[in-house]
């Protein structure tokens, strides 16, 4: 019945606030029927977000009509566009045959919009039985970077040094290093002392004959003592 332009989201882009208070998007809607007129009306999950021109109206048999939908400045103020894909809009039409009420043949541009607004009350109020076609689009805000086709930068990890300690497991007591794992220091050696010479041996004393020694010296000694004492001898 209907041909959307475009037909899934509404892409805003951010870098247009730097000259005006608003950032809007075009929205084409074609009327497909060759002998039918399509009335329209468009809702948005936040209508203080945006300003939508015309959000309602009449469209001629195989004419088109072109929307204006603006995002405010001042709804502008969402860190990501993930917030953005939260707004929806929905575009809702029905056939001019489909109304239990014909529409005037003519219609003045102020009679319009009052025209409009009674026939969608009648044709909403069959409730789920209403012959509405819907459809549904999404939002996407712009950010400057996006709109140039730059990818955003993406922060490098900062390089791990190798001479930090790696923590322990969750659940492990860290152990200490047993002696046999510790890596024993260098020690200077020290100097070396001198060993002491050993003690000349004993030598033995021979007379000039050479077969006595001291001791038969002493010996003969101590007997001549002994006689003196014992009055063999005279002095």
């Amino acid at each position: 019945m209907i041909t959307l332009t475009p037909d899934a989201e509404l892409a805003f882009n951010l870098a247009e606030l730097e000259k005006n208070k608003t950032v809007a998007v075009e929205l084409k809607i074609a009327n497909n029927s060759s002998t039918d007129r399509v009335l329209f009306k468009i809702k948005t999950t936040k209508p203080q977000n945006y300003h939508v021109k015309p959000n309602s109206g009449i469209i001629p048999a195989g004419g088109a009509v072109t929307i204006q939908v603006a995002l405010l400045e001042a709804a502008v103020n969402q860190p990501s566009d993930s917030k953005a894909k939260e707004d929806k809009f929905l575009v809702q039409t029905v056939l001019e045959s489909d109304c239990k009420e014909p529409l005037p043949k003519v219609i003045e541009t102020k009679e319009e919009a009052t025209i409009v607004k009674e026939r969608w009350t009648v044709v909403e109020a069959q409730g789920k039985n209403a012959p509405i076609t819907k459809n549904k689009l999404t939002c996407r805000l712009l950010h400057p970077e996006q709109s140039n086709g730059a990818a955003p930068a993406v922060a490098k990890p900062p390089p791990s040094s190798s001479a930090a300690a790696t923590p322990p497991a969750s659940g492990t007591v860290p152990t200490k290093p047993t002696q046999s794992s510790v890596t024993p220091k260098a020690t200077t050696p020290a100097a070396s002392k001198p060993k002491p010479k050993p003690a000349p041996a004993a030598v033995e004393t021979k007379t000039a004959g050479g077969d006595q020694t001291m001791p038969s010296i002493m010996i003969l000694f101590v007997v001549f003592l002994l006689g003196v004492i014992m009055g063999k001898f005279a002095i």
